[in-house]
């Protein structure tokens, strides 16, 4: 299992900016492809769930997002791209774990 490497909660979906328990109470399994191990269980929401998630992406495309200048939108994205490379070995990890490529996490920097 993996999740202490996680930093969100698995047994949640996030929606409109919140993690919510889904209604289901339904979990997915996270299977590893190369050794058919539980990597660990995700939450799986269901289709009036995905229906918000999409339509809260929608609104915020109109509203706070698509409102915002390209400037603003830059600081943001340069945001993310620094905790990327911040945290790029956890996430190049935990990727080859989903995907089944033991050892593929390694970097060339």
């Amino acid at each position: 299992m993996i999740n202490e490497l996680l930093w969100f909660p698995t047994n949640k979906c996030l929606i409109d900016g919140s993690w919510e328990h889904t209604k289901t109470k339904d979990e997915i399994d996270l299977i590893n492809p190369s050794d058919g191990k539980s990597l660990c269980h995700i939450a799986r929401a269901s289709e009036n769930e995905v229906q918000s998630a999409v339509m809260a992406a929608h609104s915020a495309l109109s509203a706070s997002w698509g409102k915002k200048t390209a400037v603003e939108r830059g600081r943001i994205l340069t945001t993310i791209s620094k905790l990327v490379l911040k945290y790029g070995e956890k996430l190049a990890f935990l990727e080859s774990l989903d995907v089944g490529k033991p050892g593929a996490h390694k970097t060339t920097r």
